[in-house]
């Protein structure tokens, strides 16, 4: 059974200011999406962890607060009509990253499954420029198509980029490297 648990303070006026925290154990995607009524996705994910957030809540670039995830684990669904079952990903080690006065940090991000090993880690500030994070690792693209049935691909990337900019108009720099790739999507 999946359990959340909060506690903290907000102040209805002004900037709104806030102090909370929030703690969640086997949070399961499909429970919260049919909480909002949407329907079945490609992929379950499950997750334990904590998120804090204090400051005014109005004003993003004075807020801070902390994101930890101790288990992430990301599985496709297979669709009726391809064989075999989904793909699993999961996180080694914590998925950590803090907000201070409008800019993310990543401390840690480190998700793995068959034929894929990514790490990204970075600064990325919610507003203007400033962006520096850093992706490096190999992806199976056979991930992609359980995603879709619209989607069909095969082989493996590799990475090692830089992205830098603003979220609105980022500059990727870096190496990709596709080794035996396929990707076609069907419209």
């Amino acid at each position: 059974d999946a359990s959340i648990q909060g506690r903290g303070n907000a102040t209805l006026s002004g900037d709104y200011p806030i102090d909370a925290q929030v703690s969640f154990a086997n949070l399961d995607w499909a429970r919260v999406r049919n909480l909002f009524g949407q329907g079945a996705s490609g992929f379950e994910a499950v997750a334990d962890g904590q998120i804090s957030a204090r400051g005014p809540a109005l004003k993003s670039d004075l807020m801070g607060g902390s994101l930890q995830i101790s288990r992430f684990r990301l599985t496709t669904v297979s669709n009726g009509s391809r064989s075999g079952g989904g793909v699993s990903l999961q996180n080694q080690g914590p998925i950590a990253a803090t907000l201070d006065h409008g800019v993310v940090h990543i401390q840690s991000a480190h998700v793995v499954g068959p034929q894929t090993d990514l790490q990204l880690s970075g600064t990325a500030p919610l507003h203007g420029d400033g962006m520096n994070v850093e992706a490096h690792g190999t992806a199976n693209l056979a991930f992609l198509r359980s995603l879709s049935p619209d989607i069909d691909s095969s082989g493996s990337v590799t990475l090692a980029a830089t992205v830098r900019g603003a979220l609105t108009n980022p500059r990727v720099a870096g190496q990709i490297e596709l080794r035996n790739g396929a990707l076609s999507y069907a419209d």
